[in-house]
């Protein structure tokens, strides 16, 4: 765990939300405890939800049937992929929140499909032409206003520079900080992090002028 987990329904809810659906490449450059790349990469194997689990309420249920239930868990299991159509990789300027990761990925029995590493966004280049980055930085509760908007304007800046053809998800409950990429948000929602309202907002980084791009 790290200082400010990401909560892995949410994580999953992020991903459904924006649409991706393993087609692109996909890049959590604040990884954290790795929370997002876990759940894509799950998503992208077809694990199906809840399959870590060791029981359910409703084995409870009077009426529960356990051999149909062995049935449909059959059935799922067996869409399982032992591979992903694409690279997800997730890093941290944090060594010990890679650590974490490395070891989440690893028991989430991942570790064949998600590439981790420790690395300052700033200095991140793509592997690939284009592909789909989720961002989850600090929102200020541990750090000052000025740090963050920091962090925002570095973000905005790399992925204006660096990223061209790409796409990225940015969830944040500092609205103030939130302008400081430079960008105008494509799409916007409103999600709950715990208690924290945020703004979970998609960015997309054209070559030249978004008139140019669409013609």
């Amino acid at each position: 765990m790290v200082a400010a987990p990401l909560n892995e329904v949410l994580a999953a809810g992020m991903l459904m939300l924006s649409g991706w659906n393993s087609a692109t490449d996909l890049t959590d450059p604040m990884c954290g405890s790795g929370t997002i790349a876990i759940e894509a990469g799950l998503m992208a194997c077809k694990v199906p939800p809840g399959r870590f689990r060791k029981s359910f309420g409703f084995e409870k249920w009077k009426n529960f049937d356990s051999r149909l239930f062995e049935v449909i868990k059959e059935r799922y299991d067996g869409k399982i992929l032992g591979s992903v159509p694409v690279r997800i990789s997730c890093s941290d300027i944090s060594t010990d929140a890679v650590n974490s990761a490395i070891v989440n990925i690893k028991n989430a029995g991942l570790e064949e499909f998600i590439d981790p590493a420790v690395i300052d966004f700033r200095e991140m280049k793509p592997v690939s032409p284009d592909g789909t980055l989720f961002f989850n930085p600090p929102y200020g509760e541990r750090i000052s206003q000025g740090e963050t908007n920091e962090i925002y304007a570095m973000i905005g800046t790399t992925l204006k520079h660096n990223f061209e053809g790409y796409s990225a998800w940015i969830i944040s409950s500092n609205r103030e900080s939130l302008k400081y990429i430079g960008l105008k948000p494509s799409a916007r929602h409103i999600l709950y992090n715990g208690a924290l309202e945020c703004l979970f907002e998609r960015f997309d980084m054209y070559g030249g002028s978004k008139k140019r791009k669409e013609n």
